[in-house]
């Protein structure tokens, strides 16, 4: 293992040792947020084993998307009050993805999608999660909340990645798929290291005065 590969697992997995240690045992949420982050640590692992080995891991990331727009549909819900017009928007997305998943499996490989479902949900993400935010406008102690945390980490990773895809149709220098791929493992581990750092926080904001 690399120098940097090391210092990056070592953020991935701060969270997990940070929420081993200080999670509200008596809260199942927290636990079962802890339980997500195990299922990242794992993947986070997975991928890099694949990776190492040669083989495309890009359908790793693919699946990772979905496992996180389910959990994080379902763990919102259970700290935040959904308004019509979200739901509408949770309830469409849940149809794209079946559409895409079921029109792949006959067309080509399901686990790659084609780009426009990709962006869908880098932008659903996003609003999923300035929509959390906005949500605690009224929370004088929103810093004390653990969903602020983990929706601007969550948040500032998704408009990392987001912004690398972008860069493909407005700069012609990234139409070369080498710079573009090097370009995104760049920007997603620093995305990914903030992300995780937020995450800890997370499990840290009720046991501190912040």
């Amino acid at each position: 293992m690399s120098p940097y590969s090391a210092i990056y697992f070592s953020f991935v997995l701060l969270p997990l040792i940070i929420g081993l240690f200080y999670v509200d045992k008596k809260n199942k949420l927290p636990l079962y947020f802890l339980g997500f982050i195990s299922f990242t640590v794992l993947f986070e692992i997975i991928t890099a084993v694949i990776g190492a080995n040669g083989i495309n891991n890009y359908f790793m990331f693919t699946l990772f998307l979905i496992c996180d727009f389910l959990f994080f549909i379902w763990y919102y819900k259970k700290h935040i009050l959904y308004a019509p017009w979200f739901r509408y928007l949770n309830i469409f997305m849940l149809l794209l993805i079946t559409y895409d998943i079921i029109n792949s499996s006959i067309t080509r490989n399901p686990l790659y999608p084609e780009l426009y479902f990709i962006t869908a949900l880098f932008l659903y993400f996003i609003i999923q999660n300035l929509y959390c935010l906005l949500s605690l406008s009224d929370d004088l102690y929103f810093l004390n909340n653990p969903i602020f945390w983990i929706s601007s980490g969550r948040l500032f990773y998704y408009i990392c990645v987001f912004s690398v895809f972008m860069c493909k149709f407005h700069y012609p220098t990234f139409s070369n798929v080498e710079v573009l791929s090097k370009l995104f493992l760049i920007i997603n581990a620093l995305g990914n290291i903030v992300c995780y750092i937020m995450f800890s926080v997370s499990f840290l904001c009720k046991k501190i005065r912040i």
